[in-house]
């Protein structure tokens, strides 16, 4: 119940490798409109992302292992999470969202890493994931040039 509030459940098995591999295929700087969703941005929908990662990891991706320790005993957690790493110059209105929702379309098999790359230069939210759930997304860091 705890986590319930703070990750994605998804329920079945995601290959991170491959979910990786696709993202590479978003490094850049790309018109990004197939993933916004609802308000297109007017000005542009331009964006680089720097970075890109997909990992497993058995750590508590936000706080740590050791704050779980502290919640209900009782809880089950998952022995493994998956985490996905965006750093952009900017995002669009749901752009991590649907992002994450395309990966995890390539996650379960339903497409390839190189589908990803059509996906992109199509230009249509149509032709993208779902968008994912809200929870689970956390903004880590913002920079600013000075």
């Amino acid at each position: 119940p705890f986590l319930r509030r703070y990750v994605c459940e998804f329920g079945r098995p995601l290959d991170a490798d491959q979910m990786h591999a696709a993202g590479q295929f978003l490094l850049g700087k790309h018109d990004f409109r197939c993933f916004e969703s609802h308000f297109p941005n007017k000005a542009t929908s331009v964006r680089t992302i720097q970075e890109l990662t997909v990992q497993r990891t058995s750590v508590w991706p936000v706080w740590g292992a050791e704050s779980l320790q502290s919640g209900n005993a009782s809880e089950s957690l998952p022995e493994e999470f998956i985490t996905v790493d965006i750093v952009a110059d900017g995002f669009l209105y749901n752009m991590v969202r649907a992002i994450t929702g395309t990966l995890m379309e390539v996650g379960v098999g339903r497409w390839s890493p190189e589908d990803v790359q059509t996906i992109l230069t199509s230009m249509d939210r149509s032709q993208a994931g779902a968008t994912a759930p809200a929870c689970g997304l956390y903004l880590v860091q913002v920079d600013y040039e000075v």
